[in-house]
């Protein structure tokens, strides 16, 4: 794991870029929430700068994956409770290097939450 101190600004950009850098050194793979955390169906939170600056500075593909678990695990850390049912994580084609920076967050974010909204619509489709 890698964990992030986001009070610490650009500091802590360094700091997940060193570690990262390890571990694809280590040929072992990252995984991010692009938003920083988990978040509800249907909540716009901007992709934070951390993801971006690891794709350019890696220079490794990215692997999206859409889920659906936002359906069953809630947000709030302050809930205990899990909603039943069947969770769902598609793992997505890669976007590779070479984008720009907002390119890359852009298609990044168009890719992963087009397909986490079907995914959970398609849920709720068959739960009706």
């Amino acid at each position: 794991m890698i964990f992030i101190n986001r009070s610490d600004g650009i500091s802590s950009i360094r700091h997940i870029i060193k570690l990262a850098k390890m571990r694809i050194k280590e040929n072992r793979s990252i995984i991010i929430f692009p938003e920083g955390t988990r978040t509800t169906i249907n909540q716009n939170i901007k992709y934070q700068p951390g993801i971006a600056a690891l794709y350019s500075v890696l220079s490794v593909p990215v692997l999206p994956v859409a889920l659906n678990t936002g359906l069953f695990w809630p947000k709030s850390i302050l809930s205990l409770r899990k909603n039943p049912g069947k969770a769902v994580i598609e793992i997505l084609p890669p976007i590779y290097p070479g984008l720009n920076k907002n390119e890359f967050l852009q298609s990044l974010e168009k890719i992963i939450e087009e397909r986490s909204s079907r995914l959970t619509i398609e849920k709720t489709d068959i739960a009706n």
